[in-house]
């Protein structure tokens, strides 16, 4: 049993070995497997109106909801945000709710309080930012119309790479998808990641920003990525070494059980034979 129980252990080293010392994976573009827990924290700045800002934000997936827009319903993952930007030492906190289409993470609705002020859109057909597998080169042109605020939206999109990311949440291969507003005028430049499973980075313009904003990825837990392999192999082998300890327990309880009822054993006594008599004449 101890033989066991060192060779899971070996295993536990090998494995651990292999997949934090192996080489990543090269983005393939592919749609996330996303989960309820799943997060992303983002942290950058920008600037509106002049002002420089510090702006941080926190997604998380918290469900999987059926949402309709327009005449069409859409089964979605139903995420929350909330944010904070200071301008000038003040603060301003905002809160939210984000529903993207399971299927290409398109965007059918939002919710969001910001300052007191509530907004909310819905996108017929749902803003598609991510069009998958991405693929260098590929581009795609979307135009939506807001059924709540009533307003069209032009999008023209273009995906290059892969590329190399770094940002303090790692370093990761990331394809680069590009996106131009003409209705209102605007552009973004997002950063996909197979591994994270979203955006690590991104860039823009909007509002009339004088200057671009810039946002990175600072942490994330995404289930469907390298990093929940690695744990549930080594999950597995913790359950394993944990089996193999009880049973060589069990054992070792139950030979000490039998010796201390085990009855000791008395010497035999041998008792002298009489040779039979000799039958009387």
């Amino acid at each position: 049993m101890r033989r066991i129980v060192a060779i899971a252990m070996a295993w536990a080293l090998a494995i651990g070995t292999f997949v934090l010392t192996s080489p990543a994976a090269t983005a393939e573009g592919n749609a996330p497997h996303w989960t309820i827990g799943d997060f992303w924290k983002y942290a950058g700045h920008a600037t509106i109106s002049g002002r420089p800002s510090s702006v941080f934000l926190n997604l998380s997936v918290v469900g999987i909801e059926t949402v309709t827009a327009g005449s069409s319903s859409n089964e979605t993952f139903h995420c929350i945000f909330d944010g904070n930007e200071t301008i000038g030492g003040v603060g301003i906190t905002s809160t939210g709710d984000v529903y993207f289409r399971t299927s290409d993470l398109a965007i059918v609705k939002t919710r969001t309080t910001a300052a007191g002020l509530s907004t909310e859109y819905a996108f017929v057909p749902p803003l598609k930012e991510f069009t998958f597998p991405l693929s260098n080169g590929s581009g795609w042109t979307e135009i939506v119309h807001d059924t709540i605020g009533g307003q069209t939206t032009s999008w023209e999109f273009h995906v290059t790479g892969p590329e190399t990311v770094n940002v303090l949440a790692g370093t990761f291969d990331a394809f680069v998808i590009t996106g131009y507003s003409y209705r209102p005028p605007g552009a973004s430049r997002d950063y996909y990641s197979d591994k994270v499973g979203f955006v690590v980075k991104t860039r823009g313009i909007f509002l009339g920003s004088e200057r671009p904003y810039e946002i990175d990825l600072q942490s994330f837990a995404y289930q469907g990525g390298n990093s929940s392999v690695l744990l549930i192999v080594m999950l597995v082998v913790v359950i394993v070494v944990a089996v193999a300890l009880a049973v060589l327990f069990l054992r070792r309880r139950k030979a000490l059980t039998r010796t201390a009822v085990s009855p000791q054993v008395q010497p035999s006594i041998q008792s002298s034979t009489q040779p039979p008599s000799p039958p009387k004449p």
